[in-house]
């Protein structure tokens, strides 16, 4: 199992090293993607909102984290 908090390496795994190692790449959603949901749902029920209705924002400090939002 390979695994990096860094969704730049995760993509450049993916377009440069191929099949063998993409295999072996940890699947899990990030703590910030995982973060959102739970922000998104819990905030919803108790707004009575639709998650629809809500944007979750993240101020990250690297460029590749936009990937995570793709």
């Amino acid at each position: 199992m390979l695994t990096s908090a860094c969704p730049g390496w995760d993509r450049y795994a993916e377009h440069m090293l191929g099949h063998p190692i993409t295999l072996h790449l940890f699947t899990a959603k990030s703590p910030k993607q995982i973060m959102g949901s739970v922000v998104k749902d819990y905030f919803a029920s108790q707004q009575n909102l639709s998650p629809d209705k809500i944007s979750h924002i993240i101020v990250a400090s690297c460029y590749d984290e936009k990937l995570e939002a793709l």
